[in-house]
């Protein structure tokens, strides 16, 4: 079913999720609280005007999307539900952490209220094809009846997954949002702070050797990280594990337990970030053996798991 939809908030993600929609078929209007342009470039709507021009239309949409920052959601929604003549019959936000009920001023004028949460990263330039960046993503739904029908109809039509996700475990379900998102750019930086310590650089007083090699190291774990979300993306996580975990190449984790040890910041941090990844690691690698063993893969037998625990400062 196509829907007439009015996105109120016109930043990256209500620029996106505008051309997406429409693409996708759908009539979409876009609308901002004060009437600036917040997002020109590829994307930019054909029309993109102020709240107080949508009041008086609000009738003519059946799906108001909020687009707003969290803290404005409850007061974008009173003022919606306050100025329109009608409310549309669903009224959505993107908000992966803001409880749902901070649209009840339109659920009490009878919308049906819920969570419209993409699971992606939103800016930087624009995305060709009919369903933009939002192709092969997840999206966070929750609501009552009709809205998180809503919400998972237009999940599926931008070409995601829909999560419904637990209205009292909405901020656990963002926390792991943020954690896999900003957690992995986060650990990347990490990782480039350590590599940079370990290349040759000449000695000079401009710093043209240092950048050149914090760039070199920049290089090197981009590389890395998008080598892991490939293999990650076609296979589990036990099994898209690499490296001397895998292998049981315990001499190789001493050394880098030693390396680890100096003194510097960078590999103070590096330190630190390591040992709480160590559980995981150890998680994968059992899971990776348990499977292994199941179908006969030699690696089994190459990994002793309480060596490995000790390896990585556990207890077996």
């Amino acid at each position: 079913m196509k829907h007439s939809v009015a996105i109120v908030g016109t930043g990256a993600l209500g620029t996106a999720l505008a051309a997406a929609l429409r693409g996708s078929g759908h009539v979409v209007s876009a609308w901002s609280r004060s009437g600036a342009a917040e997002g020109d470039g590829p994307e930019a709507f054909a029309r993109r005007n102020t709240l107080a021009e949508l009041a008086p239309s609000g009738a003519s949409c059946d799906v108001l999307v909020l687009c707003v920052t969290d803290t404005a959601i409850e007061a974008v929604a009173r003022r919606c539900a306050q100025e329109f003549a009608s409310v549309p019959a669903v009224a959505l936000h993107t908000s992966g952490c803001t409880p749902v009920g901070a649209l009840d001023a339109l659920a009490e004028r009878g919308a049906s209220t819920g969570l419209f949460h993409p699971l992606c990263a939103v800016g930087g330039p624009a995305v060709s094809g009919a369903h933009g960046r939002f192709a092969g993503a997840a999206f966070g739904v929750l609501g009552d009846g009709e809205a998180l029908r809503v919400a998972t109809e237009l999940a599926r039509e931008l070409g995601g997954r829909p999560l419904v996700v637990e209205a009292d475990q909405q901020a656990r379900y963002h926390a792991a949002a943020t954690l896999a998102a900003g957690g992995t750019v986060a650990l990347a930086e990490v990782a480039r702070a350590l590599l940079c310590g370990a290349l040759v650089t000449a000695s000079n007083d401009d710093g043209e050797d240092a950048s050149r090699a914090s760039d070199d190291a920049l290089f090197a774990v981009r590389g890395l990280v998008a080598s892991a979300a490939h293999n990650l993306a076609r296979t589990t996580p036990a099994a898209a594990l690499t490296g001397p975990h895998v292998r049981g190449d315990l001499g190789t984790l001493e050394a880098h337990r030693r390396a680890l040890a100096a003194d510097d910041p960078a590999a103070t941090e590096a330190r630190r970030v390591a040992a709480a990844l160590a559980p995981a690691l150890l998680r994968l690698v059992a899971e990776r053996l348990a499977a292994g063993a199941a179908g006969g893969a030699v690696d089994a037998a190459n990994v002793d798991l309480r060596a490995l625990a000790r390896a990585l400062g556990l207890r077996p």
